[in-house]
């Protein structure tokens, strides 16, 4: 194997300005004529290992070129897209909470607590249910077994009349103790719901159903569908409200009596 060596080169003017394929270029130049027998035919090339002496003795490039520039093209790089320059594809609606509600941080089960009938912690970030509701709840209605199961952020799809549903997250329930044992084995079977009575933000009683989606196959919400945009347009419910959800048990005309009241805070 033979190399080039810096007597090969004595000959050869280098310019500062030379980008690596010119170097390439002038190397390539210089072994060719070093491969030339004096009978005009050419020596068998062995390796590329001639290469490596000119590589590591070339001047430095000037340190105001950059990478982009040495290379002799710019890489145009997307500044409003961090997915790569891809386009978000549409999703099934019942898979937006894992794009948009996703985001939120997911409580440990250490973390999820039961608020029954007021805050007990004090945290003022969870705002107890307003005196009204209560008295609404506990006097009028008849009701027991006051909890909160989540408040949460309305979001985009929530307010969708296309989604048609207000959904609650598993990851971000306040506690899963809100349903009967028979009624959490019931909704496993997603093609089954229950009709529920619901306590709007205007203090009207309304009618909806309750159910459960699966994402996927390790995440889930309870969604709220069948009259939820009837709820969102009689309350002027938007996209970024902050709401609440709490469960309560009362008799009504339906045949459970697991009811809810939905509260802006």
């Amino acid at each position: 194997m033979e190399l080039l060596s810096s007597e090969d080169f004595k000959d050869t003017k280098i310019d500062p300005k030379w980008s690596p394929f010119d170097y390439l270029l002038e190397v390539t130049r210089v072994e060719q004529q070093k491969l030339k027998k004096p009978n005009g035919q050419e020596k068998k090339r062995h390796d590329a290992g001639y290469l490596k002496y000119f590589f590591y003795h070339a001047p430095q490039q000037p340190q105001t070129m950059c990478k982009e520039e040495i290379m002799g093209f710019k890489q145009e790089k997307s500044l409003n897209n961090n997915n790569g320059g891809q386009k978000r594809k549409g999703k099934p609606k019942e898979e937006e909470d894992e794009e948009w509600e996703g985001v939120e941080s997911k409580k440990s089960k250490k973390e999820r607590r039961v608020l029954v009938g007021s805050n007990p912690n004090n945290n003022p970030t969870v705002p107890d249910l307003p005196e009204n509701f209560k008295q609404r709840i506990f006097e009028k209605m008849g009701g027991w077994g006051l909890v909160l199961v989540i408040q949460k952020q309305i979001y985009f799809s929530d307010a969708n009349p296309t989604a048609s549903r207000l959904s609650m997250p598993f990851s971000q329930l306040e506690t899963d103790q809100f349903l009967s044992k028979a009624e959490a084995e019931n909704l496993k079977n997603v093609n089954n719901d229950i009709k529920v009575r619901l306590l709007e933000p205007s203090m009207k009683e309304s009618d909806i159903t309750f159910k459960r989606w699966n994402y996927k196959k390790t995440s889930s919400s309870y969604v709220m569908i069948n009259g939820w945009n009837s709820v969102v347009k009689k309350n002027g419910l938007k996209a970024d409200d902050i709401v609440q959800v709490w469960s309560f048990r009362a008799k009504t005309d339906l045949k459970s009596d697991l009811c809810f009241a939905l509260v802006k805070v």
